[in-house]
């Protein structure tokens, strides 16, 4: 049989593998002129921390709540307004991924590969269904339906209320993959499945039939560590075109309904991919963050003096950009020309997931648990 191996994602043993040591020695916080405000509206300590690599813990909001998982089982509900506690649960379940909120239920996956549903009310299990590995990245909500993907390769769809699996499909898996994984994207007819082997699928929502398969990134090189092609980093729909990069290979965009390339560009990246400006922004598996024209890929620009603190994928709030890295700093970028312009320090234990912005309010989970509600001005 052969050994299957996920791979621990770290940026330091990936540089140790090949020749860019020095490239990747975390840079100095960069000098910058403030052109923008970070106010704190709220701070609180959930206890919430994300002890493991790799884990996807970032906040679910809602209108009038902010929810958090972690590692050891511990879900929480925080006012919106200012932060109290409005309800926490001891599940003892290892949260790997989620959560995610809506319909008056949250969903998260575990590192013992079950998908487990809660009441947003109290954190009650609703149900809990045993997958076929560790759960790395959040499932996805769309009317009655949840997907989610494992870290087999396995995307399950499951009826939402119930928990009865609709159907299976087996995306398999490649010797060696990263520690990571990129969130599927169910929409009313079909569901995206970004594979560790760099391919992009489209399945029929109704039954999983696959629509069409289009490879984002080709295997290169003697050893499987060279070969690493996976789309680990989710992808992001605009409009009608889909946009989606993979570890050492490129990013692409394509034509939802056929899965034809508009465009190409070489990249390495493990990040979500976001939006804003008429750009798409990829943070690089070295912590280059590039701004593509979305209409034709051409880069506009790319910002390189947070090289190797591992910046987590980007948010987008207005005008402006958000990432956080290493040493918990979040870091404000103008989209237009790529220039920071303002830093606050929110999680002295690192920021790992992506800000969530919603309806112009920032919330950032740090490693130590330290959830913030801020406003960029």
């Amino acid at each position: 049989m052969r050994l299957r191996i996920l791979f621990l994602l770290s940026l330091a043993w990936l540089a140790a593998c090949g020749e860019k040591d020095a490239l990747l020695a975390p840079a100095p916080l960069p000098a910058f002129e403030p052109a923008a405000k970070i106010v704190r509206l709220w701070s609180v300590d959930t206890g919430a921390g994300a002890a493991v690599v790799g884990l996807r813990l970032a906040p679910a909001v809602t209108g009038d709540a902010v929810y958090v998982v972690d590692a050891r089982g511990r879900v929480s509900a925080r006012a919106r307004a200012d932060g109290h506690e409005l309800w926490r649960r001891n599940t003892g379940e290892a949260f790997s991924a989620g959560p995610v909120a809506g319909y008056g239920q949250l969903f998260a996956g575990t590192r013992e590969g079950e998908l487990v549903a809660m009441s947003a009310t109290d954190g009650t299990v609703v149900w809990r269904a045993q997958l076929t590995g560790e759960v790395l990245a959040p499932p996805a909500l769309d009317g009655d339906a949840v997907i989610v993907k494992s870290a087999d390769g396995r995307v399950t769809l499951f009826d939402r209320a119930s928990g009865a699996v609709r159907w299976v499909y087996d995306g398999g898996l490649p010797p060696l993959t990263l520690r990571a994984s990129s969130r599927p994207l169910l929409l009313p007819d079909a569901a995206i499945v970004g594979l560790s082997s760099g391919v992009l699928v489209a399945l029929e929502r109704a039954g999983g039939q696959v629509i069409w398969e289009r490879r984002v990134a080709e295997p290169a090189g003697k050893s499987e560590l060279d070969r690493l092609v996976d789309i680990a980093g989710d992808f992001l729909l605009v409009g009608d075109r889909l946009h989606a990069a993979s570890y050492q290979g490129s990013i692409v965009a394509m034509d939802l309904r056929s899965g034809q390339f508009e465009w190409q560009q070489p990249v390495s990246t493990f990040q979500p991919l976001a939006a804003g400006d008429g750009n798409i922004y990829v943070v690089d598996a070295d912590s280059h963050i590039v701004a593509y024209r979305a209409s034709d890929g051409v880069v506009v620009w790319r910002l390189e003096s947070l090289r190797g603190r591992q910046v987590a994928g980007a948010a987008v709030t207005g005008s402006l950009l958000l990432v956080g890295d290493y040493q918990g700093w979040l870091h404000v970028i103008r989209q237009t020309d790529g220039m920071i312009v303002a830093r606050l320090r929110v999680d002295r234990a690192g920021i790992a997931a992506v800000p969530v912005v919603d309806e112009g309010t920032v919330f950032v989970l740090g490693q130590g648990g330290r959830l913030a509600a801020l406003k960029v001005e």
